[in-house]
């Protein structure tokens, strides 16, 4: 039988806090909307109550809800946050391959491996892939990681490739 010989593929990148910033936005992309729509229905429900004639409740639920829009929308907090959060990481390097096994990692001092059939898909955006589990999230490789938008394109395909074809098997 003859000897097969893979070479994984593999990125490597430096993490910044934008790279972070945007992997809590995939991440939490679906979460943020429900968040908007509240806050736009706060702001109908305030709009009403003014028009009913409760001036001081109505205007605090339009505030209530321009703030929870700002809030929502405001890339400057968010790397604030993170930035509290997870400023230890930012500056460290990353490196990712495509193996036989599954995708191996090594981020922020970690190494490990994240096994095919663990992994349910990819979810992505202008700026990141982002390894999924179900609805949870793995692991987030910035597409900025990458020397083209084609390359970025084409490991993000060959991932989604092995993980269905892992899920296929179970």
């Amino acid at each position: 039988m003859p000897s097969v010989t893979t070479t994984p593929l593999t990125v490597r990148w430096v993490t910044s806090l934008d790279d972070l910033v945007d992997g809590v936005r995939v991440t939490t992309s679906g979460t943020l909307r429900i968040i908007g729509a509240i806050g736009v229905a706060v702001i109908g429900w305030g709009a009403y109550t003014i028009a009913s004639g409760d001036l001081p409740f109505g205007m605090f639920l339009v505030i209530y809800g321009v703030v929870d829009l700002a809030l929502v929308s405001t890339r400057r907090l968010q790397r604030a946050l993170i930035r509290l959060r997870m400023a230890h990481v930012a500056g460290r390097p990353c490196e990712v391959s495509i193996t036989m096994d599954g995708l191996a990692y090594s981020q922020w001092g970690a190494t490990g491996v994240l096994a095919w059939p663990a992994l349910t898909g990819v979810r992505q955006d202008a700026r990141t892939l982002l390894l999924v589990s179900g609805r949870t999230p793995r692991f987030g490789i910035p597409k900025r990681a990458f020397a083209t938008p084609a390359e970025a394109a084409s490991f993000g395909d060959e991932i989604a490739r092995r993980v269905a074809a892992a899920s296929a098997g179970r």
